[in-house]
């Protein structure tokens, strides 16, 4: 039973000196690890293949983008103006947890309060309020889930079990994101 698995991990790039935080930027990186590193993985004569693309993607929630407003999500505004063939079609199950950045950071192993739950509980005061200055006008920007999963099966049965923010580490509070993960099952 020949099963190709693929991890692919990404930290796509952000601006703060652009109003869309680098949105067109972030795109063209997508198409570069579809085309350089996923085409090139995929290139096996095993048919069954579980890809896997992860990280922080950097997209922003209702930040706006040149070409169409203010949308709610710019990465599933993305989806939906280039083809699937462009995201090589992989998926992402629906996201029903807290936005995972920006997050208070614990210093000195402080921790503000509303760390705890963080993953599963939206409380605004958790989260550092970025703000961009265009043209001399001052943005802020509401808080967004920058973390995301996505994949896809060829020729293999599976499914999402579980797709959640966790931030139930002490590590976790060192970062400004929370962690996501994701159980899948594959038959």
């Amino acid at each position: 039973y020949n099963v190709q698995i693929l991890l692919m991990s990404s930290h796509l790039p952000v601006s703060t000196t652009v109003e869309d935080f680098g949105y067109e930027e972030r795109v063209q990186a997508v198409k570069k690890s579809m085309e350089s590193v996923y085409d090139t993985l995929v290139q096996t004569p095993i048919s069954k293949r579980i890809a896997f693309w992860a990280g922080d993607l950097n997209f922003r929630e209702q930040t706006p983008v040149k070409a169409g407003g203010v949308p709610f999500d710019q990465l599933e505004y993305a989806k939906s103006v280039r083809p699937a063939k462009f995201w090589r079609e992989f998926i992402e199950p629906e996201v029903a947890f807290p936005p995972t950045c920006k997050l208070a950071i614990c210093k000195n192993k402080q921790c503000p309060v509303c760390r705890n739950k963080s993953d599963q509980t939206y409380n605004k005061e958790c989260y550092i309020h970025e703000s961009v200055t265009v043209l001399g006008k001052v943005k802020e920007y509401q808080p967004s889930h920058c973390d995301r999963i996505h994949f896809r099966a060829d020729d293999v049965s599976g499914e999402v079990v579980e797709y959640r923010s966790w931030s139930e580490s002490p590590i976790v509070g060192e970062s400004d994101h929370n962690l996501i993960l994701a159980t899948f099952s594959v038959v």
